[in-house]
């Protein structure tokens, strides 16, 4: 299954930022992205102020209003209309972490000029999920194109992607026999959790899967509904206790997995969850 999902295109944010209306703010931001130096100590400062600045962003109306005609009959439209500011709110987080720490000194590093860095935001919704994986259908660590791997945790992938306590559950499909082979077992100490569904306002940047360099995970994601971190009771968790089940569960993730690479001709680094039994692809780009 793959979610309905819109999308605000490069650009939108920069012929936002030139309107009559934000012009104040356009100044301010220009002044303190030249202010910047190189310098950790003091550009750690000013990437703050820039970051803030984006609260004074004003979004037209219209954006919302045309995002809403164009998604009509869907959740989305109605969420949309119910929770204007907030999802207002989101936009501008996304659009801001264009200037956070990380993302900034590793545009540094590699010498990409921040003037070449757009960014588009994804809005998609967030299944309440019993779990979460990234699959590489060929294996980073050996470079076997005919092994996938694939690690997953408890509840949505936060615990996975962030540098959160404890391991995820680690395993190989081997792509022709279907046999799994379970690296270790999950210790994670907290997962991240929905009672409901939500929506998720997803970073999606134009530099994110250059030649050598795959700048994935360096921008925000901002959910409008925040999950609740709990503890972790690996006790009560059939992936954990029950091994059958676990290796019926593996195989058939790792069975889309090798579908979506057939599909599109090249190996591919996926990101999706399960929700009441039911295998959701959040994403997939070709693999780096």
């Amino acid at each position: 299954e793959f979610p309905f999902s819109a999308a605000i295109p490069f650009g939108v944010f920069e012929k936002i930022l030139a309107a009559d209306a934000n012009k104040p703010v356009q100044q301010k931001i220009q002044k303190l992205q030249a202010s910047l130096t190189g310098e950790p100590q003091h550009d750690l400062e000013v990437l703050k102020e820039l970051r803030n600045s984006f609260e004074e962003v004003e979004i037209p109306a219209s954006l919302l209003k045309d995002l809403q005609a164009r998604t009509l009959k869907s959740p989305l439209s109605n969420f949309l209309q119910e929770y204007e500011e907030e999802s207002c709110e989101a936009i501008r987080r996304v659009w801001a972490s264009k200037w956070s720490d990380r993302a900034y000194f590793s545009r540094k590093a590699h010498r990409i000029p921040d003037s070449n860095l757009f960014m588009g935001v994804l809005l998609q919704p967030v299944a309440a999920a019993s779990y979460a994986f990234v699959l590489h259908t060929k294996n980073p660590m050996n470079g076997k194109e005919e092994e996938l791997a694939g690690e997953l945790v408890l509840g949505l992938g936060e615990a996975l992607v962030g540098n959160h306590p404890g391991r995820a559950l680690s395993f190989l499909v081997d792509k022709k026999s279907g046999k799994v082979t379970v690296g270790r077992l999950p210790s994670k100490r907290e997962g991240f959790f929905l009672e409901d569904s939500t929506f998720i306002f997803r970073s999606d940047s134009n530099c994110e899967d250059l030649d050598k360099y795959a700048g994935a995970g360096l921008y925000d994601s901002v959910m409008a509904i925040e999950p609740e971190k709990k503890a972790i009771d690996y006790s009560n968790d059939r992936v954990f206790w029950d091994g059958n089940y676990r290796e019926e569960l593996l195989k058939k993730i790792a069975e889309v997995g090798i579908a979506i690479e057939r599909q599109l001709g090249k190996e591919q680094d996926i990101e999706g969850v399960v929700s009441e039994d039911k295998i959701v692809i959040v994403q997939s780009r070709n693999q780096v």
